[in-house]
């Protein structure tokens, strides 16, 4: 049951275009902070943010704090939706 659970939170997670528009920059870009990511999907840092947080608690990104910055990136190993999404877009 924990891994349909978790398989329907990495569905619901990619069901937005800017969340899809963050993986598919991370995929591209490695390490990059809130601000970059908001700047490229042209989001506001605080709704970046909140769409981050959704994909990290998801399994589908990795942050790690930098100073005072948040700074994301692509699990090394992907999930194998992520993989799927990352091939057929």
């Amino acid at each position: 049951m924990n891994q349909i659970k978790s398989v329907a939170k990495q569905y619901k997670a990619l069901g937005y275009p800017k969340r899809l528009m963050i993986i598919l920059h991370l995929n591209k870009n490695d390490n990059e902070s809130v601000g970059d990511i908001a700047k490229v999907i042209g989001l506001s840092e605080r709704s970046t943010s909140k769409h981050l947080r959704q994909l990290e608690e998801a399994g589908l990104l990795i942050a790690k704090r930098r100073g005072v910055f948040m700074i994301y990136r692509l699990p090394l190993k992907k999930p194998t939706l992520l993989q799927s999404a990352l091939k057929n877009i």
